[in-house]
C-alpha cells in the first residue's frame, strides 16, 4: 500500500521519483501545472517511455528546499 503525499509530507519522506498526480498533490498545483513547468524547464524530470517521472532532487530545488 502506497502512502499518500500531501502538502504536508516532508522532502526526505517523498519516494525517489514521483509521477504528475503526486507532484500536484504535494505543490498544491494543478497536473497541467507541473506539466507546463517541465515544458518551460523550470521542472527536471525523466521520461520512460510515455511515462514522465520528476526526481525529488528536482522537486526540492523548484520549491527552494534544497
Amino acid at each position: 500500500m502506497k502512502a499518500s503525499i500531501d502538502r504536508f509530507t516532508r522532502v526526505e519522506d517523498l519516494p525517489e521519483f514521483l509521477n504528475a498526480d503526486e507532484v500536484a498533490a504535494w505543490t498544491g498545483l494543478s497536473r497541467w501545472s507541473i506539466y507546463e513547468a517541465i515544458k518551460r524547464n523550470e521542472l527536471g524530470c525523466t521520461r520512460f517511455g510515455r511515462r514522465v517521472l520528476i526526481p525529488r532532487g528536482a522537486l526540492a530545488k523548484m520549491a527552494g528546499r534544497e
